[in-house]
């Protein structure tokens, strides 16, 4: 007769989510809050953030470095123009810029010759209107680089300008002389000559840009322009114009 076993207790065995053991794992896995902090100081010690501008970190960017570097700009472009007129020379498409006393002196000389025959003269002053805000911001240099290359302008155009040349202060002025039954435009009358002749310098002038202290810039000019004379002096045609550019 086979034997009984004595009875044996059951064991209980309960299920277990796998999710428990899946946190034990990730525990294992991941690694301790203090390494992970440790981690992000050690990589923002690695990378250093720093605005600069050219090349200068922004906290040293004071304003005297500010007019300094500004400075040096303005000297830049006013040496750079300088270059582009002295090689417009050499090539022989502009002439001498003349500038005060030598620009009357050579007016009056035109003005005691006269044009020839059949031909007149008119007498063009330009001012840039934004030339002392040029100044302030930018320097004297870039301002007067403004005025000699508005000159420059004008004496490479199409105009019968000669002589061309700084006035004084923030002025052009320029000698136009041409036949008289040509005249700037087409719909010029002897009244309205001087209107037409000065619209017409002005539509040269904005048609074209012009540096700032490195940048293109856009500029809006005064113009005006009255016939002269033979044998009128320098100074009585420059007022003549001024008064009518004043006005």
């Amino acid at each position: 007769m086979s034997e009984i076993s004595s009875p044996q207790g059951i064991v209980n065995v309960q299920w277990q989510e796998e999710k428990a053991a899946d946190d034990q794992e990730q525990k294992r896995q991941d690694p301790p809050a203090s390494k992970v902090a440790e981690t992000y100081e050690e990589n923002a010690r690695a990378v250093s953030d720093h605005i600069t501008i050219l090349g200068i970190p922004v906290e040293l960017m004071t304003s005297q470095v500010q007019a300094m570097i500004g400075g040096l700009v303005s000297e830049t472009a006013f040496l750079k123009s300088k270059i582009k007129r002295i090689e417009r020379k050499s090539e022989g498409t502009e002439g001498p810029l003349l500038e005060g006393a030598h620009f009357l002196n050579a007016l009056g000389q035109s003005l005691n010759q006269g044009p020839s025959a059949g031909s007149v003269s008119e007498l063009v002053l330009v001012t840039v209107n934004t030339f002392e805000d040029i100044r302030k911001s930018s320097g004297i240099l870039a301002a007067n680089t403004v005025l000699a290359d508005v000159a420059a302008h004008i004496a490479e155009s199409e105009l019968p300008a000669s002589p061309v040349g700084l006035v004084g202060g923030p002025m052009v002025g320029a000698l136009l002389t041409y036949k008289e039954a040509e005249g700037l435009s087409a719909n010029a009358s002897e009244e309205t000559e001087p209107t037409a002749t000065a619209d017409h310098v002005r539509t040269i002038l904005e048609s074209t840009s012009y540096t700032v202290s490195g940048l293109d810039m856009d500029l809006s000019f005064r113009v005006a322009a009255a016939r002269v004379e033979p044998g009128q002096s320098a100074l009585h045609a420059i007022g003549q114009v001024d008064h009518v550019l004043r006005s």
